[in-house]
C-alpha cells in the first residue's frame, strides 16, 4: 500500500512545499538527539527530539521563533544542546549514524 509523509508545523498546520518536504525526509534518517536542524528552500526548523525531549517536532517560518522558545523552555534543563543558537545545519551532522542496523550490544574480548 502506498504512503506518504505528511509534515505539519506544530503552530499552525501548514504543510510544506515539495522542495522542503523532499529536505525534511532527507533529515528522518539521521540519529539525533535533541537537535535543531534546518530546511531549505522553505526555512523550516526541524527539532529532533527523541528520548527525554519528546517526540520531532516541525516549525514553519513564520514560527520558527516559537518552536525554539517552546524547546528551550520544556527541555532546556534536561538537553543542553537546545540552547545553541543558530543558524543551524541543514542536515544531520557527518558524525552522525544513519537509521538502519542498530549497534551491537556485544562486549568485545568479554
Amino acid at each position: 500500500m502506498p504512503s506518504r509523509l505528511i509534515f505539519r508545523c506544530q503552530f499552525c498546520d501548514a504543510v510544506p512545499d515539495d522542495d522542503t518536504h523532499q529536505s525534511l525526509r532527507k533529515q528522518l534518517r539521521a540519529r539525533l538527539f535533541g537537535e535543531f536542524l534546518d530546511a531549505m528552500p522553505g526555512a523550516w526548523l526541524t527539532f529532533t527530539g527523541n528520548g527525554v525531549c519528546g517526540p520531532t517536532r516541525y516549525a514553519c517560518f513564520d514560527h520558527r521563533d516559537d518552536l525554539e522558545r517552546y524547546v528551550r523552555k520544556h527541555y532546556g534543563t534536561v538537553a543542553w544542546q537546545v540552547k545553541r543558537p543558530g543558524p543551524f545545519p541543514r542536515y544531520a551532522p557527518p558524525g552522525s549514524k544513519p537509521a538502519g542496523k542498530p549497534p551491537s550490544t556485544e562486549f568485545p574480548g568479554f
